[in-house]
């Protein structure tokens, strides 16, 4: 039946899979997605599997993924300025419109409203779970390597995105409930700390090693956060990695043989390499190459 669908009923096969994803049961998911409707389409910017997470409703978000949806989809909440009532009334149609009033909608649908009106909304699935406290769902979605990356990745995003280098409370709170994630790699398989270093945000540096990330994990090249900030010219992050990892750090070389020195030598990043030479002396000690 879904191959002979025209857009318009697709679009509101979707709509109504959306309200069918606050409900508490799933056999009106079920029958939704068998009629044709799209699993990851976005209904004011929020997918089912997003809307199912917010009406923390397990049951609902295992069909979904066993479905297809796509856990590692990044949701940015569209204000649509209409209110909750109008788009029930202009989708819950014919006979669905009763099975969807079994479950209450409108009323969840009201408190979905509220929360994303007072609140900036660009989530995962993931980050969503841990900042409501939903550990079943989180613990769901952990398993998965695709939401698990996503998050990585949005975390990452945030922290490079603080641009005073004071990480905001926000952030800290993301970090803080995703601590079993720090170590897990971006979608380029970038760690964490690879990608802060890089970032002129020492303080938000500091704050996801204080958390637990790796600020000695090598990647693929053997190249560390350390030296990221060497080649980067970021002498403040290069210091809070000196400062975690110790002076010997700095003598730890990548496949190539290049430490930290040579990073920023080669970089042309004369206040990091001037740095090194007066404050670290293992530079000069233990006979670095200068080139």
């Amino acid at each position: 039946m879904s191959e002979n669908l025209d857009e318009e009923s697709k679009e509101l096969l979707s709509r109504h899979l959306a309200l069918a994803c606050l409900s508490s049961g799933d056999e009106l998911v079920t029958q939704l997605i068998e009629e044709g409707a799209d699993v990851n389409a976005a209904t004011c910017g929020l997918t089912p599997l997003m809307i199912s997470v917010l009406g923390d409703n397990p049951k609902v978000v295992r069909l979904l993924l066993d479905k297809g949806a796509r856990s590692d989809y990044v949701c940015h909440y569209e204000a649509s300025g209409v209110e909750p009532a109008l788009i029930y009334e202009e989708t819950a149609e014919g006979g669905i419109k009763g099975k969807l009033l079994e479950h209450n909608i409108l009323v969840v649908m009201q408190r979905l409203w509220d929360f994303l009106q007072r609140e900036e909304f660009v989530e995962t699935p993931l980050t969503l779970a841990s900042r409501l406290d939903q550990t079943g769902i989180r613990s769901m979605l952990t398993g998965d390597d695709r939401a698990t990356t996503a998050t990585t990745t949005l975390i990452a995003r945030r922290a490079l995105g603080i641009e005073n280098g004071d990480p905001s409370p926000e952030l800290r709170q993301v970090i803080l409930r995703n601590l079993d994630l720090l170590e897990k790699p971006d979608v380029l398989g970038r760690e964490l700390c690879h990608i802060v270093a890089k970032g002129d945000a020492p303080s938000v540096t500091e704050e996801l090693i204080v958390c637990g990330a790796m600020n000695a994990a090598a990647d693929e090249a053997g190249k560390m956060p350390m030296h990221s900030a060497a080649e980067s010219g970021m002498t403040e992050n290069l210091e809070i990695f000196i400062k975690y990892g110790g002076e010997d750090a700095l003598l730890a070389a990548d496949n190539k043989g290049w430490g930290c020195f040579q990073y920023a030598l080669r970089a042309g990043r004369v206040s990091t390499v001037t740095s090194l030479l007066e404050n670290h002396p293992i530079i000069r000690t233990k006979n670095v190459p200068m080139a």
